[in-house]
């Protein structure tokens, strides 16, 4: 779980928009799982990977909507 979700989860919060770290490069991020398998949300890196952010906003943005979907049925 991410370090900022603690609270809202306990609160009854349900946390979407989570999105897998993999193929970035980096050492240590504040909005990630405790093994940095995922970011609480999507991860943009316009210094070194900016070639790769509209595809990702887009596959990001179509996830969240299916994942709205489902929490609304």
């Amino acid at each position: 779980m991410c370090w900022s979700q603690d609270l809202v989860v306990k609160l009854g919060a349900s946390i979407m928009g989570r999105w897998l770290s993999e193929r970035y490069d980096f050492e240590d991020a504040k909005a990630t799982n405790e093994d940095n398998s995922e970011f609480c949300d999507l991860g943009i890196d316009e210094i070194q990977q900016s070639e790769r952010t509209e595809k990702r906003l887009d596959q990001w943005v179509a996830q969240a909507v299916q994942e709205l979907k489902e929490a609304c049925d």
